[in-house]
């Protein structure tokens, strides 16, 4: 058997970026789009939610729609003509920026923004809606979760549960270190803070990865709440314990994902992956949380 290998061959700029994505994110959860239409580049359909991102870009939104918590998030530093790879989409540039949008198989959508130089912007915007009533509540770890008005205090238990998410901020230079960043919620955008500078090492990776409740999440955030409610700490182990307090901490549907990344083998803090193990081992909330 012979085998021809074409020399010439060389990936393309889109391929390259998706390249790099897969590099620094969990390719196994991106969801394959079942199709795309004249405005949406990727429209995939999860068990619960519609994830459409558009072709456009710079003047369009991702639109993530559900029974629960419907939304539209613009993307930051996008351009105005996408290419789709594999339910991927791909944003490239001449500039010091491209973008990397990947529909998730839980029904969320990660934005990878590659800073490719020391000119990339500092500051990442992601506009999304606030439904009526509600406030984004930043949390100690980075991450923001919306809240009905009222729950800001991030260190108090909330009185209502969280409608969606954005995961924490994390930013990765060329060789795999940290690189500071943060979120500021500012009205209805979202904005990542990356703090590098001419001698980091190039290109930095940023993921504002967002999420939102789907009905298994509400399923199992409901057996977490009523968990909590008849808790009594006597008798109980030094791990359900440390467990409980995250959950009056961060709210029973932000632990209900918790519990679906930990059963999706995805990757969690070693706090956050014993949390979830002590309240899996109490057989309602095993029963109630499958994912």
């Amino acid at each position: 058997m012979r085998f021809t290998v074409d020399t010439a061959w060389k990936p393309t700029a889109a391929e390259r970026a998706l390249g790099l994505a897969n590099t620094y994110s969990d390719a196994a959860d991106v969801t394959a789009a079942t199709s795309s239409d004249s405005s949406y580049a990727a429209i995939a359909v999860t068990e619960d939610n519609v994830v459409s991102v558009p072709w456009d870009g710079r003047n369009n939104a991702i639109d993530i729609r559900n029974d629960l918590m419907p939304n539209k998030l613009t993307i930051p530093a996008a351009g105005a003509k996408g290419t789709q790879v594999g339910g991927n989409v791909v944003y490239t540039s001449s500039g010091s920026v491209d973008t990397v949008v990947q529909p998730t198989v839980d029904g969320g959508s990660r934005t990878l923004n590659f800073l490719k130089d020391g000119s990339a912007p500092h500051d990442y915007e992601t506009g999304f809606t606030i439904p009526a009533g509600m406030k984004a509540v930043t949390h100690d770890d980075g991450s923001v979760s919306l809240y009905a008005a009222g729950d800001e205090n991030a260190g108090k238990a909330p009185s209502s549960d969280a409608a969606g998410f954005f995961d924490a901020p994390w930013a990765k230079d060329a060789a795999g270190n940290d690189v500071p960043t943060a979120y500021q919620v500012v009205g209805d955008k979202l904005v990542q803070h990356v703090d590098f500078d001419a001698n980091s090492a190039f290109p930095i990776v940023i993921d504002p990865s967002w999420w939102s409740t789907t009905k298994k999440i509400a399923k199992c955030a409901l057996a977490v709440s009523g968990f909590i409610f008849t808790f009594t700490p006597a008798g109980s182990s030094k791990r359900v314990l440390t467990a409980v307090k995250l959950v009056k901490k961060i709210g029973v549907k932000k632990t209900a994902k918790l519990i679906q990344t930990y059963a999706k083998r995805r990757k969690l803090t070693s706090a956050h992956r014993k949390a979830v193990a002590a309240l899996l081992g109490i057989p309602a909330l095993k029963k109630a949380c499958k994912f």
